[in-house]
C-alpha cells in the first residue's frame, strides 16, 4: 500500500512537471534582428538652417537596399518640390555601425527635377558610418570627427523617423 501511494505521488508529480513545460504555456516572442530597427523612412533637417524646406531622407527597407534623396519640399504640404542628389545602394547594420556599399548614384549641381539628375561619379563604393541613437530610437545622427578650426564643415543632421 505505501509503494502504491509513493508510485501515485511520483506520477502525479512528473504529471505536473510536464505540464508545466508545455510550449503554450511559454510565451514566444519574435526575434527582432538588430537592422530591424533602421527600416523606415528617417528625414534628416540640418540644425544650424534656419531653411527646414532642404531635407536629406534616408529609406531603409527590409531587403537591405537603402535609397537617400537630397531634396527640397514645400514647407506647407510636404511635397518635393526638386531634387540634387540621389543615391541607391544596400546597408547593413551592427550595433551603430552602418555600412553603405554598392553605391550607384545621380546628382546635379542645382535642384531640379529628379529624372533631370546625371550619374555621379562615387570617390568609394563602401562607406562606413558611426551613428548616435536618440534613448527613444526615434532620431540618430551621424558622428564625425570634430571638425577643425577655419574649416568648411556641414552642420550636424539629425535624421527623425517618419
Amino acid at each position: 500500500m505505501k509503494t502504491l501511494k509513493l508510485y501515485t505521488l511520483l506520477i502525479v508529480a512528473l504529471a505536473a512537471g510536464f505540464s508545466a513545460c508545455k510550449k503554450g504555456n511559454v510565451e514566444q516572442q519574435p526575434v527582432d534582428p538588430p537592422m530591424s530597427g533602421m527600416f523606415g523612412k528617417w528625414v534628416g533637417v540640418s540644425s544650424g538652417s534656419a531653411d527646414k524646406s532642404f531635407q536629406d531622407v534616408y529609406v531603409f527597407n527590409a531587403d537591405s537596399s537603402f535609397t537617400e534623396t537630397r531634396l527640397k519640399v514645400d514647407t506647407v504640404s510636404g511635397q518635393p518640390v526638386s531634387y540634387q542628389y540621389q543615391a541607391k545602394g544596400k546597408f547593413h547594420l551592427n550595433l551603430n555601425k552602418l555600412q553603405l556599399y554598392g553605391i550607384t548614384a545621380k546628382y546635379s549641381d542645382y535642384y531640379g527635377p529628379l529624372n533631370q539628375l546625371v550619374d555621379a561619379p562615387l570617390a568609394a563604393v563602401l562607406i562606413d558610418y558611426t551613428l548616435a541613437f536618440n534613448t527613444d530610437d526615434k532620431s540618430f545622427h551621424f558622428v564625425f570627427p570634430a571638425c577643425p578650426v577655419n574649416a568648411n564643415c556641414l552642420a550636424t543632421l539629425t535624421y527623425k523617423r517618419q
